[in-house]
């Protein structure tokens, strides 16, 4: 685990395409590159500390993401930051990495003045290994519901 290396977006803006195809192509759906490519390319140097990305390399290659947004695509807009997007890859999983993705989130969330961050997940199980506490259910725009998660930020 040792030669995980974490990227943050605003720490390489001019990695943006990198990041944005990399994310998109483990979250997929119709049109999510060109989402994804506007998305990222103006939040790499955007004055607002939201939204921010990170990718965690291997030897240089990608091995998974995750973001913190204002709100992910869900009825919940009274609440924010939102961690989302969070992948590891199938045969890097159960070495931290997600964990160690997670604590970035925190640790950036915390310092911009976040006490408190949300996701929403099919999961049932995961985000509590985390810090994460169930507080119901919310609506996406297509009609599909998730769980929703606070996780405390000094955590």
């Amino acid at each position: 685990m040792e030669n995980i290396e974490i990227k943050s977006l605003r720490d390489n803006p001019d990695m943006w395409e990198a990041f944005s195809g990399y994310i998109a192509s483990r979250w997929t759906y119709a049109d999510g590159k060109r989402l994804y490519d506007d998305c990222i390319f103006h939040a790499a140097n955007a004055s607002f500390c939201l939204p921010e990305w990170w990718v965690a390399y291997e030897g240089g290659s990608p091995v998974g993401c995750v973001g913190l947004i204002t709100n992910d695509f869900i009825s919940r807009m009274d609440l924010m930051p939102w961690l989302c997007a969070l992948y590891v890859e199938e045969e890097k999983r159960n070495r931290g990495i997600a964990g160690r993705l997670i604590a970035c989130v925190k640790e950036y969330a915390f310092k911009n003045g976040f006490s408190k961050l949300y996701l929403a997940t099919d999961h049932t199980s995961f985000y509590e290994k985390y810090g994460g506490e169930y507080i119901g259910e919310g609506v996406h725009p297509w009609g599909e519901t998730s769980r929703i998660y606070k996780m405390e930020t000094d955590k």
